[in-house]
């Protein structure tokens, strides 16, 4: 079931919009974050963890959006390094 996301991890899907998805979900995604983040009182400065973080891309809207500081764990290597050069915040 996996091998889906080590060929979309693999064929650089990180870069576009689709990040792990087969379609576009980056306005569903970030609207899910915006209401998680709201209903759990997300406040600068805090920590937030994102198991199965994929690409990165919910982690570095949520430093955007709301100043907190993410760390992501990925099981897809290649997700994973994207999102180490590629996402906001440190």
């Amino acid at each position: 079931k996996i091998s889906k996301y080590t060929e979309r991890s693999e064929a650089l899907h990180c870069s576009t919009h689709k990040g792990m998805w087969q379609a576009e979900m980056s306005d569903q995604h970030k609207c899910v974050l915006v209401s998680i983040a709201h209903f759990l009182g997300f406040r600068p400065g805090q920590l937030v963890f994102d198991w199965g973080s994929g690409c990165g891309h919910k982690l570095s809207w949520a430093k955007m959006l709301f100043d907190v500081n993410g760390l992501g764990l990925d099981i897809m290597s290649a997700a994973v390094a994207w999102a180490s050069v590629h996402s906001a915040g440190t």
